[in-house]
């Protein structure tokens, strides 16, 4: 995350945060340890880790959102396929007419944001929430595990499936 740390560090900073007096020793101390600035903030507890989704999305112009204060619908879940949740680590949270607001961890993350646009049909409104917030949801709303029986069933329905027809005659 390294290379990210530089675009987030100036929206701590502008948001009042985190200080250059508080960052000049993470800086050294993440030198020294091989992690990122961000990180290591988040790990002495200087910054939260919400503070780092509220810059990512303010970078991006996305809002910031807690899953844990939304209720999803039947319809809004649907809008999304469980595949593509769990692959691309997505949640949609609203549907306004031919518009799906969709949460993400990270609205830098090209081939993601790329990938869910290819993939869901209609226009998506990217949000932006805590990577904790959305495996929870993943989880409540798409199913824990990849081998439950309706999971097992979709991706047995999602698959191309061949069907061939025997050329023997039955009499």
């Amino acid at each position: 995350m390294a290379a990210k740390d530089d675009y987030l560090l100036d929206y701590l900073l502008d948001m009042g945060v985190v200080s250059n007096e508080q960052l000049e020793p993470a800086r050294a101390s993440a030198e020294a340890s091989g992690e990122g600035v961000i990180d290591t903030l988040v790990k002495k507890k200087v910054i939260r880790a919400t503070d780092v989704g509220q810059a990512k999305a303010a970078q991006f112009g996305c809002e910031f959102v807690n899953l844990g204060d939304v209720r999803l619908s039947d319809e809004v879940i649907a809008a999304v396929p469980r595949h593509i949740a769990k692959r691309y680590r997505a949640v949609p949270i609203s549907k306004s007419g031919n518009t799906i607001a969709v949460a993400v961890t990270d609205p830098s993350d090209l081939d993601t944001i790329d990938s869910l646009q290819r993939s869901i049909t209609g226009d998506i409104e990217f949000k932006v929430a805590m990577d904790e917030d959305i495996d929870l949801a993943l989880n409540k709303y798409y199913g824990a595990g990849d081998d439950t029986p309706n999971s097992v069933m979709q991706d047995i329905t999602e698959g191309d499936v061949e069907v061939e027809r025997s050329s023997k005659s039955v009499t």
